[in-house]
């Protein structure tokens, strides 16, 4: 099931927004790294031995995109994980086709191909080999720090079986 459209930011949050609050994290986001190259995503990745989240969106026109973008990736929780655990990669889908390259909508579409994307947002895990750890269609209404929870025990589960791995 989708976010509904009738939750408030308090529900979603669960707690309350305060303005402050919202440009604080909204500054912080700003800082955070998104590659738009898997091959260079999973080179970073590697070096810092850390998962990928793989955001296939439509921020443009996807309602639900806009919601995630908002409520998970811009929060203090997500910004504060993500510095340090994740390399982050977005794969955008706008209308807007003076957004992105004719090479970047061909590099997108092959992608979302091989990823088997058939929805936005569509998010990837994969473990800091490149490895697919998960896969999540849609945006159920996590606040930040559920959202980072979910994140942390999926990618935790997906590096001891990398390291049960390498130890054989």
């Amino acid at each position: 099931m989708l976010l509904s459209w009738s939750m408030s930011a308090e529900e979603i949050t669960g707690g309350t927004v305060d303005g402050a609050d919202k440009v604080t994290a909204e500054k912080e986001a700003a800082k955070l790294t998104w590659f738009t190259n898997l091959e260079k995503a999973k080179e970073a990745a590697g070096k810092r031995k850390v998962g990928i989240m793989v955001y296939f969106s439509g921020t443009d026109w996807c309602p639900a995109c806009k919601i995630f973008d908002k409520y998970v990736l811009s929060s203090p929780d997500f910004i504060n994980y993500a510095k340090d655990n994740l390399v982050l990669l977005n794969i955008d889908f706008p209308r807007d086709s003076s957004k992105v390259s004719q090479a970047t909508k061909e590099y997108n579409t092959k992608l979302g191909k091989t990823f088997g994307v058939v929805a936005f947002p569509s998010i990837f895990l994969l473990k800091s080999n490149g490895e697919s750890a998960t896969a999540e269609i849609g945006y159920r209404g996590e606040s930040g720090a559920r959202y980072v929870a979910k994140i942390k025990a999926i990618l935790a589960k997906a590096e001891q079986s990398v390291k049960s791995e390498e130890i054989k």
